[in-house]
């Protein structure tokens, strides 16, 4: 009777070494399993949040030609800039750049004039965190619709325009960083978007 008892024990002993790890395994493969979810719940907040502080909302932007929009009976739509230095580049390659598309057309009964200027945004500097990187207008060059390469001057003045009522205006920019301006720094660049400033008379 004694021998039975003695390896029922060891049958028991071994039985639950082999439930032990069985347990542990299962236990570890949850924990895996668990873990693994957390590390992309996390990684999927931390996109959504990074894509809401980083990206640029055009009407945001826009702010003094949607007040234009309002007030005027002015419309015109445009989309931000960002140069960085993927657009460092010569003359020949600047003019087949990336075309930025600006819309302007006077629904008053009057005529219009403004000026169409390239301005910095401050509110992306801000986020961006980059006010010791940011590039000067002198270093920032442009082509408009006829293809003329110019400079931007320290107004950053794109063009002057003069519609009749009823009048729309299609524009096309080129913008692109100076390669043969030996002051742009390796990691300058600018965050900007178009605004249309009215020609008082």
């Amino acid at each position: 009777m004694a021998i039975m008892r003695s390896s029922s024990r060891k049958y028991i002993n071994k039985n639950g070494k082999i439930e032990k790890k069985h347990i542990i395994n299962k236990m570890k493969n949850k924990e895996f399993k668990y873990t693994f979810i957390l590390v992309m719940v996390f990684m999927v907040a931390f996109v959504i949040i990074g894509y809401s502080a980083l990206k640029f909302d055009n009407n945001l932007l826009l702010n003094d030609i949607k007040n234009i929009k309002v007030a005027e009976n002015v419309s015109s739509s445009s989309q931000t800039i960002l140069l960085t230095d993927n657009d460092v580049m010569k003359d020949e390659e600047g003019l087949s750049s990336y075309v930025y598309k600006i819309n302007v057309k006077n629904d008053t009964s009057n005529a219009v004039s403004y000026q169409l200027n390239l301005v910095k945004d401050e509110n992306v500097l801000s986020i961006c965190d980059c006010g010791n990187k940011q590039l000067n207008s002198n270093q920032i060059k442009y082509s408009l619709n006829d293809g003329r390469v110019k400079v931007l001057n320290d107004d950053m003045l794109i063009k002057d325009i003069n519609l009749e009522n009823g009048e729309a205006e299609n524009i096309l920019v080129r913008v692109w960083v100076d390669s043969e301006n030996e002051n742009v720094e390796t990691g300058s660049h600018f965050h900007g978007h178009f605004v249309l400033n009215e020609i008082k008379k």
